[in-house]
């Protein structure tokens, strides 16, 4: 059994009602929908649901394993990941241990991306085509290990729920992600992934999986004007997410400071598109 459907609610609908109330199925729909849950119901589903939801789960699942986002899952890499587990599990015995990324559901590869779940900090390693990754429990609760969990395969339930994510946050990204394309870097997935998840996520309330992160980083990797399609998305993405103009008095004053080093050091364009974009953002200000 993988995780709850809408559809097995619905098929077992009078089973569910001897273990949840009417309104705690309601929630759980709401939850499977992907919609946004109010404050209220966030603390009434973790108290009154989810634990309740990861034991049924465990007691009913017939396998060992557990299997996240199967649809996109090429069949014949389930079955080599789930062998690869059992491996993996014999060295790591009772820890919590997943495996993610292009792997699953690429046609080509690089590696194979392995997460465990370690009470202590470990150096991550390679070995041949496995990359070991180790997590502290603390971790599980990022928007990082929430987009990663969504198309995995992982020997224990995962109901990940991401901490949300300040405005400090993605000011920073962002301008992380234009200093490595001002400096030529050629490698800017890691930067562009940072700043891509956490922008759809603050501004459209959706976790994107290993997958549609890939797809969308392709896409703006393509765009023969790379700073301006993230640029534009920035704007956006600080339009939509804060509709009362919270962010005004920190882009008035990250203007002033880059304008103030153009002063100092003379033009550059990273400066340049930093300043820019605060403007174009405060331009639309009412």
């Amino acid at each position: 059994m993988n995780k709850l459907t809408t559809s097995e609610i619905e098929k077992n609908y009078e089973e569910m009602k001897v273990l949840f109330t009417a309104r705690q199925i309601e929630l759980i729909r709401k939850k499977l929908a992907e919609k946004e849950l109010t404050p209220t119901e966030k603390v009434f589903y973790s108290r009154s649901i989810n634990k309740r939801l990861k034991a049924i789960e465990i007691i009913s699942h017939k396998e060992k394993y557990f299997i996240y986002g199967e649809k996109d899952i090429i069949p014949e890499r389930k079955k080599k990941a789930i062998s690869l587990l059992k491996k993996i599990e014999r060295r790591h015995k009772g820890m919590k241990i997943l495996i993610t990324g292009r792997f699953l559901w690429g046609e080509k590869y690089n590696d194979i991306d392995i997460f465990i779940i370690s009470k202590y900090e470990k150096e991550d390693f390679f070995e041949k085509q496995l990359h070991h990754n180790y997590l502290l429990p603390e971790e599980t609760n990022t928007l990082f290990f929430t987009s990663l969990s969504k198309l995995c395969i992982s020997n224990f339930p995962i109901d990940a729920e991401s901490e949300e994510v300040q405005l400090e946050t993605i000011l920073s990204n962002y301008q992380e992600l234009l200093a490595d394309i001002n400096n030529n870097i050629k490698e800017i997935k890691s930067s562009l992934r940072k700043f891509l998840l956490n922008a759809i996520y603050i501004s459209e309330k959706i976790v994107l999986s290993s997958k549609e992160l890939d797809n969308l980083v392709g896409k703006i990797l393509k765009h023969h004007n790379k700073a301006y399609a993230i640029r534009k998305l920035f704007v956006s993405t600080l339009l939509t997410s804060y509709p009362d103009f919270s962010y005004k008095n920190k882009l008035e004053e990250l203007k002033q400071g880059y304008t103030k080093l153009e002063k100092t050091y003379g033009k550059d364009k990273f400066y340049e598109e930093l300043i820019k974009s605060y403007e174009e953002v405060l331009a639309v200000e009412i």
